[in-house]
């Protein structure tokens, strides 16, 4: 049955009243607590697993944007294999000394997908491109990345493999048969809002 005019011109009312969902205000995050960064480095007679609790840097969500550019450090004497010999021959390898920590930029983000949650909060995931600095050498990189902003917090996922070879470090050897030049690098990235 088609409305009454007056019952439409009710509705259109209602619709115009009805509050909007509100974009996300633009928020800083600081990198902190929950953190984790884990790699895979692989020989044929078995894996290397590492993990760090710590990365530096802030995160910013602008115009309901995740914003570029973006800027992570991450302290080479954190990670931890579980082994403090063969993490004191990695660090000598990555010539931390020398370079302490990895640096990576985010400079630009495609987003892909949107889900918007309550409270304004979203998720968006993509594909993110930019640098990584280690060893002193940049080299250019592209991969998928998750975040999910609130009010109260952040999370950003991400994984990439780095090539050992590429950022001019020798590939460790045992019985003289080296590791994969790939290392497989996760990262799940926590941060609190900045309060001004």
């Amino acid at each position: 049955m088609p409305l009454r005019p007056v019952a439409l011109a009710a509705l259109c009312l209602a619709l115009l009243a009805s509050p909007a969902r509100a974009a996300f205000p633009d928020t800083t995050y600081q990198l902190g607590a929950g953190t984790r960064v884990a790699y895979r480095l692989v020989h044929p007679m078995h894996k290397v697993l590492g993990t760090s609790g710590k990365l530096e840097g802030r995160v910013s969500v602008k115009a309901n944007r995740l914003a570029t550019p973006l800027k992570i450090k991450l302290p080479l004497v954190t990670l931890d294999s579980g082994n403090k010999n063969r993490d004191g021959n990695a660090l000598l390898a990555l010539g931390a000394d020398r370079f302490p920590k990895a640096l990576l930029e985010v400079t630009r983000f495609d987003e892909q997908a949107r889900t918007p949650g309550p409270d304004g909060a979203v998720t968006v995931a993509g594909v993110a491109m930019g640098t990584l600095k280690l060893h002193g050498v940049t080299r250019a990189v592209t991969f998928p990345l998750k975040a999910l902003a609130s009010a109260t917090g952040l999370t950003v996922d991400a994984e990439f493999d780095v090539s050992l070879m590429g950022h001019g470090i020798e590939r460790p050897s045992l019985l003289t048969i080296p590791v994969e030049d790939a290392v497989h690098v996760t990262v799940h990235a926590v941060g609190a809002p900045v309060r001004p």
